[in-house]
């Protein structure tokens, strides 16, 4: 899975670096036993900066790059990127004002801090990884940290820390990687898998070139059949509602101002 976290009050976004498939048990090999395959080293961010805006993305692979795709083109509103897998929405994504300092939208689940004073979100988590993140982020006040905490906790959520700080204007994403297929070379090549476990949270496994089912792992990913993802808990139960949508609409013609601005 993953940990994101979007901190307003110090305007800093972070996320881990993981992509993997198998937390849900959904990837079984041929001895019977269910796995967990993941890269941390892919180079695919799940954070995306343009201008004065940015999109923090978790879910289906495949789905956010496509996302990411659009959101570094035009981003025309009218060519939103799919949501859904098999009938089920599979995207959790945050778009953020980085100009104005806020959040313009939201879809999906994710712990937020509000303050009811000024009526406006402080900092929101996302992920498997986003109730370790956030009891972090209370105490210390670190973005940055909360993630290697939530890593620490959650064997799904990576040490490697991505963050884009709009503060200081300083990130290391790599705003130029948005294939796909990136993350499933860098699955292949140099990739960790598993046993599922959920009683070993600081596990790392072994490299999946070293594993005996190591073949079979790679044909897998290399076919489509497993699918590489940071996906959230719940976030098949999202709805894309007509309300959804106009919130949606409203906040890319705040983006598309603040481009051309």
């Amino acid at each position: 899975m993953t940990t994101t976290v979007c901190d307003l009050v110090n305007k800093i976004i972070t996320a881990d670096t993981r992509w993997s498939c198998g937390s849900q048990g959904e990837l079984v090999l041929s001895d019977g036993n269910p796995y967990l395959v993941y890269c941390d080293d892919t180079g695919f961010d799940k954070i995306t900066v343009v201008g004065k805006t940015a999109l923090v993305t978790a879910g289906h692979g495949g789905l956010i790059a496509a996302w990411k795709q659009w959101w570094a083109g035009d981003a025309d509103p009218k060519s939103r990127p799919a949501t859904h897998i098999d009938g089920e929405n599979a995207v959790n994504v945050a778009i953020i004002d980085l100009e104005n300092n806020k959040v313009i939208f939201d879809a999906g689940q994710k712990l937020v801090l509000f303050c009811t004073n000024t009526n406006r979100i402080k900092a929101f988590t996302a992920g498997s990884g986003a109730s370790h993140a956030a009891s972090d982020l209370l105490i210390n006040g670190c973005a940055k940290q909360a993630i290697g905490y939530a890593s620490r906790h959650d064997y799904c959520t990576g040490e490697i820390v991505s963050f884009a700080c709009y503060r200081t204007v300083q990130d290391n994403l790599n705003s130029s990687i948005n294939d796909y297929d990136v993350i499933v070379e860098g699955i292949t090549t140099k990739g960790y898998v598993m046993a599922l476990s959920i009683d070993k949270p600081s596990d790392t496994g072994c490299e999946i070139s070293l594993h005996p089912l190591s073949a079979e792992i790679k044909t897998l990913f290399s076919t489509g059949k497993a699918v590489a993802s940071a996906p959230v808990p719940g976030v098949g139960s999202f709805q894309w509602t007509e309300e959804t949508d106009a919130k949606f609409e409203a906040a890319m013609q705040q983006v598309h101002h603040l481009r051309q601005a």
